[in-house]
């Protein structure tokens, strides 16, 4: 019997340290999520060069796709620039150390193809590495709301 309670403790407690850990994951990817969106808006390269994996790709919601030096440098010329980036509803899936982070974002700025005033689904993908997490893809799905509400006039 004491070795069926201590087993039970055992189990209560590795469970518990999972779990903090990994809601102490989805808070800290959550907030590096703000974290990256401000740094694009005041065009931080020190920030983003140290949050940018080497291998980073973006696939942006216009269909540009920039690897990493092509990112960092449309964003310090100005190339693509960005009034603000508003994070909502993101949600965080931790997977050992990889993690997709989604939401909703709302951006309004400039890209080569013009003004930005949108919604977009946005998808960001991190891996962890020593100790830290680094941000290896991500992509932007403009909303088309008439063609997402089937049924109504206006719509497909």
């Amino acid at each position: 019997m004491k070795h069926l309670l201590l087993l039970a403790v055992l189990i209560y407690v590795t469970g518990g340290k999972a779990y903090c850990g990994q809601a102490s994951d989805s808070r800290e990817l959550t907030q590096l999520v703000d974290d990256i969106n401000a740094a694009v808006v005041k065009a931080d390269m020190t920030f983003l060069e140290r949050v940018l994996h080497k291998d980073y790709v973006h696939y942006g919601q216009h269909g540009l796709i920039e690897n990493r030096s092509q990112y960092l440098k449309n964003r310090k010329t100005g190339h693509v620039d960005y009034e603000s980036l508003v994070a909502n509803d993101v949600k965080v899936r931790v997977y050992g150390d990889t993690a997709i982070v989604t939401y909703l974002s709302t951006a309004k700025g400039k890209d080569p193809l013009g003004a930005i005033d949108d919604q977009r689904l946005f998808t960001r993908v991190f891996v962890r590495r020593d100790g830290r997490w680094q941000q290896v893809h991500s992509q932007a799905t403009p909303i088309r709301l008439a063609a997402a509400r089937p049924g109504q006039s206006g719509g497909r």
